[in-house]
């Protein structure tokens, strides 16, 4: 996995729940979602993408459940702090992500919660 160079920016941007499927043309507007492909503006959660990508090369959100050889049971990345992190790890990081496989989320997986 190649890391940024300083002159490289994270890509912003979001993916929201709607109660049934993962919506990926999200937008932001008022801290709603705004869903760019019908232009209307929902109450959904919000997952921020955190710039970073796992050992397969899937994209990492808030919200997600990782595995990594480190943690017992799964890590779930929240934001705090102005930083992204995975529970049980001080800081998600390039080095930890290139180790990590995303599993699920907390909203399709709720029961990986719980191993």
């Amino acid at each position: 996995m190649s890391k940024p160079t300083n002159f490289q920016q994270r890509e912003i941007k979001f993916r929201a729940w709607d109660g049934e499927h993962m919506i990926h043309d999200i937008g932001i507007r008022s801290g709603m979602a705004l869903h760019l492909d019908t232009g209307k503006m929902h109450d959904w959660p919000l997952m921020q993408y955190t710039g970073l990508k796992d050992k397969d090369g899937r994209e990492i959100y808030e919200g997600d459940i990782l595995t990594h050889i480190d943690c017992v049971g799964v890590c779930t990345v929240v934001y705090g702090k102005c930083e992204f992190y995975a529970e049980g790890f001080d800081e998600l990081g390039y080095d930890l992500c290139a180790e990590c496989t995303v599993i699920g989320n907390i909203y399709e997986n709720p029961e990986l919660t719980k191993l």
